[in-house]
């Protein structure tokens, strides 16, 4: 999203931040606002994302570097039977546990050694968090160690399209914009590494902001952010799946 300082409350920015921090001490910063401020990335993924979601009737679900938990309370109400968050971030995660659903669902953990049992999730989602890991091998194995056999991941991250462009994850934190320094994922990468692992691409999309987005860019004063950037993709969401088996309300 081009424009210096001109973010919304979370995107990207083209020139300099104030300063660029790691992730555990960007999201202490971020923790309390982040789900109040407006967010066109995280819109974006919402609006995307619930179409590649499977019957979640029954099923058991993990969100994986959960934050704040926005999408196991999601994945709760959407039927699912039980969820697991996990994040390094105390102040996310103490953000997450405000939430009723998820006062007994969300443990401190590392995404790279998720502390549960092998092969029971049916479904895990790792939302805008992939690019903090330095060594995908590592999550793809957690990850399919994890799953039952025919259990999916649905993970989104920031496109590659804008990193090459020189786009940095960004949010506001004050008057200052705070990068959060990650590592530039690869797509090809991500999906061979995920292949070695059992995980098989089903379906990758990339969708840019749309009109749904333009109030979030209109109500910070930056529209003319949403005209500059709405013809590039602005995320990325891939559907992977370890075996042949449906989630128990499609068989």
């Amino acid at each position: 999203m081009p424009g210096g300082k001109e973010t919304v409350q979370s995107g990207v920015d083209l020139n300099h931040p104030d300063r660029t921090l790691p992730p555990a001490d960007a999201y202490a910063l971020w923790a309390q606002t982040y789900d109040r401020g407006p967010n066109p990335l995280l819109a974006l993924e919402e609006r995307e994302m619930p179409p590649l979601l499977p019957n979640l009737q029954g099923a058991f679900v993990l969100d994986v570097a959960c934050g704040t938990g926005r999408w196991l309370n999601l994945l709760l109400a959407r039927g699912a039977r039980q969820g697991i968050g996990f994040d390094l971030s105390l102040e996310m995660l103490g953000q997450a546990r405000r939430k009723r659903a998820l006062q007994n669902g969300i443990v401190r953990a590392d995404c790279t050694a998720i502390p549960i049992a092998a092969g029971i999730a049916d479904l895990a989602v790792c939302s805008f968090a992939a690019s903090y890991v330095a060594d995908l091998r590592l999550l793809g194995s957690e990850l399919s160690r994890v799953l039952r056999k025919g259990g999916r991941v649905i993970l989104s991250d920031l496109h590659p399209a804008g990193l090459e462009k020189g786009w940095r994850r960004t949010f506001r934190h004050g008057a200052e914009v705070v990068e959060i320094s990650n590592f530039r994922l690869s797509l090809d990468h991500l999906c061979n590494t995920f292949r070695e692992h059992g995980l098989k691409l089903e379906r990758l999309i990339s969708p840019c902001f749309g009109e749904a987005e333009r109030p979030i860019f209109r109500s910070c004063g930056k529209e003319h952010l949403f005209e500059q950037s709405r013809s590039e993709p602005a995320i990325f969401i891939g559907s992977f799946r370890l075996g042949s088996t449906d989630l128990p309300g499609n068989r």
